[in-house]
């Protein structure tokens, strides 16, 4: 029979082989009584009888071919499987477990995943892993998990995706040194606020600043004697942490041009002055 161990309370389809010196035989009554089961059916021309059944109780079935006992049997068992995941997911790579009835892993149960439409087996810890994203603006989808294994009452369980939107920075790329620059962030669904804006050099943290509104916000950039470049990080939870560089160039030295202009009036003063004596 396959299979050959069924779950009490839930519904079983049994299919039952039968052959005659290495040949199927068609045509052939085979019988099903036991655990409160009794039915009848035919071998087809492949060889095989099949049965839908619920049954009733544990036990054993016994299976009779033209009403003989072939001393084959169906066990009925109460193991049952529990599917553990979490409730919701951000999308990527999730890891179901499934546990039976006294919390120990199984291994070799088929989990099927409606949000891929994989079926996948359980290794020897019980798990199984899926990837899954979520397209568009959709905020979240719910799918179903189905666990099942001969011999255990499967389990169903639902698991909600989150969708991982991803942010964006807009802000200039070159900027001078000790500039004031407006930075602001929007994200695949639009206009979103709470996110941790930080200024960067290197992994040294210059500034760190919460958007709040749609006007962005003002960043000083710090003085520095030759071209640097700094990174802008966007943070969020639930969302892609993005990065923005932006160039700074160095500033003049304050007041450099007028001492420029000094220094000439001041030469062609003295050399005036020469000319005259």
């Amino acid at each position: 029979p396959t299979p050959d161990a069924v779950a009490v309370g839930e519904t079983a389809t049994v299919n039952v082989l039968v052959k005659g010196r290495g040949q199927v035989l068609s045509g052939v009554n085979v019988t099903l009584k036991g655990a409160g089961i009794e039915l009848n059916a035919t071998t087809g021309t492949n060889g095989i009888a099949t049965f839908s059944f619920l049954p009733g109780s544990t036990g054993y079935i016994d299976i009779l071919i033209e009403n003989r006992s072939t001393g084959t049997k169906i066990e009925v068992t109460s193991h049952f499987l529990q599917i553990d995941v979490p409730p919701s997911v951000q999308e990527g790579t999730f890891t179901v477990t499934v546990k039976d009835e006294n919390g120990k892993p199984v291994a070799d149960a088929q989990v099927k995943f409606t949000g891929t439409g994989e079926t996948k087996t359980t290794d020897a810890s019980g798990k199984v892993s899926f990837e899954i994203s979520v397209s568009g603006t959709m905020p979240y989808v719910t799918y179903k998990l189905i666990a099942t294994k001969p011999g255990y009452k499967s389990d169903e369980e639902s698991i909600t995706i989150m969708n991982k939107f991803n942010l964006y920075i807009s802000a200039p790329s070159k900027a001078n040194s000790g500039q004031k620059i407006t930075v602001k962030v929007t994200s695949d669904a639009g206009q979103v606020y709470g996110v941790t804006i930080t200024l960067k050099k290197g992994n040294e943290v210059i500034e760190t600043k919460t958007l709040t509104g749609p006007e962005g916000v003002s960043l000083t950039l710090p003085q520095v004697n030759k071209e640097t470049t700094f990174t802008i990080v966007a943070e969020k939870d639930g969302y892609e942490t993005a990065t923005y560089e932006i160039t700074v160039t160095a500033g003049g030295i304050p007041g450099f041009e007028l001492v420029t202009l000094i220094a000439a009036i001041g030469v062609a003063f003295v050399l005036l002055r020469r000319r005259h004596q």
